[in-house]
């Protein structure tokens, strides 16, 4: 049930051909990303350390660039914008012109898929 709760968060991203996929995305954020972001997406890569800003903690589930409402989750084009484009005045570079359209959306569809666990875990300790 978690499973199917969790994947329905993932709408698809607009000109990308295939649903984003968790599985395809995280082994891309393990290679490309977890070096500052780290393996659980803690900020607390072996690069961290060097970055100011640090880089952003995926495990606290807040975005600073997103189109949905203070406190909700950003959506998959939210997540594919921001790494396509990188964050200007961070170390955060832009992988759209290293990525293609559908491994950025993987990437996304992998961040959202994990936010998504986390709502709901958070949901059921309430």
């Amino acid at each position: 049930m978690v499973v199917m709760l969790a994947a329905s968060c993932v709408p698809p991203a607009p000109g990308v051909t295939r649903e984003p996929s968790p599985e395809r995305g995280s082994a891309l954020f393990r290679r490309m990303c977890a070096s500052c972001h780290g393996e659980q997406g803690d900020g607390r890569g072996p690069a961290a350390a060097g970055l100011v800003p640090s880089p952003r903690d995926f495990t606290q589930g807040v975005y600073r660039y997103r189109s949905t409402p203070t406190g909700e989750l950003p959506t998959v084009a939210d997540l594919t914008r921001t790494i396509s484009s990188g964050v200007p005045g961070t170390s955060m570079p832009a992988w759209g012109h290293v990525l293609t359209s559908q491994a950025i959306a993987d990437m996304g569809g992998a961040a959202t898929f994990y936010d998504c666990l986390v709502e709901i875990e958070r949901a059921g300790a309430r």
